[in-house]
């Protein structure tokens, strides 16, 4: 299938194209003619992370004592379809170091193949799903402080957020999302594999959120 670009289409494409040419910064994509886009994209992610992960915005005087203020990165992306995605993200690499055993399971693609020959065998019907934000929902057993995004409405040098929850970038944050979604599987009625710790199961159908 050939795919012409229209007139609409043609920025996105050559911002495609060039990676560079991707804004690094809030104040730099508040330089370009594409700004507003970028500053919609800029405010759904914000406002998701104290939505869903519940980071609310303190004065950095209540800071406790020894605690560390974890920096952050901003990722700027145009996707295929032409939609601007701004991700905020921790410095998990300048996190302090910890003995804590960090291991998240993942699925193995062994699991994969079982599965979808119970499918096909079985002719049962395959579904799929995305948690967005997944990892807002991992929660934390400590407070996490961070700074402030450079564009957020109340980053005046002084405040800094404060939350529970787990967000992309923070090296215990997989750990913590697994350990959430493996919670409300069980509280859902499903069994969970001896063999593959990604795996579950439930004999009944009806699953009533």
């Amino acid at each position: 299938q050939l795919f012409v670009p229209g007139e609409s289409d043609t920025q996105h494409l050559l911002l495609k194209i060039d990676s560079a040419s991707l804004p690094k910064s809030f104040a730099e994509s508040q330089e370009r003619v594409d700004k507003h886009n970028w500053k919609k994209a800029y405010e759904k992610e914000v406002g998701a992370i104290e939505k869903v992960g519940e980071f609310k915005v303190i004065p950095r005087s209540e800071l406790p004592a020894g605690a560390a203020i974890l920096p952050i990165k901003e990722l700027f992306s145009i996707k295929d379809d032409g939609r601007y995605k701004v991700r905020v993200v921790v410095r998990g690499d300048l996190e302090p170091p910890t003995d804590e055993e960090l291991y998240s399971p993942t699925a193995s693609m062994d699991a994969f193949r079982v599965i979808l020959g119970i499918i096909a065998t079985e002719r049962l019907h395959m579904a799929s799903l995305d948690v967005k934000n997944a990892y807002l929902y991992g929660r934390a057993k400590e407070p996490i402080y961070m700074k402030l995004p450079e564009g957020h409405r109340e980053n005046n040098g002084e405040n800094i957020w404060k939350s529970y929850t787990t967000i992309y970038g923070l090296k215990e944050a997989p750990k913590l999302w697994h350990a959430t979604l493996h919670k409300v599987l069980l509280d859902l009625g499903f069994e969970n594999c001896a063999v593959d710790a990604c795996v579950y199961k439930r004999k009944k159908l009806d699953i009533k959120s």
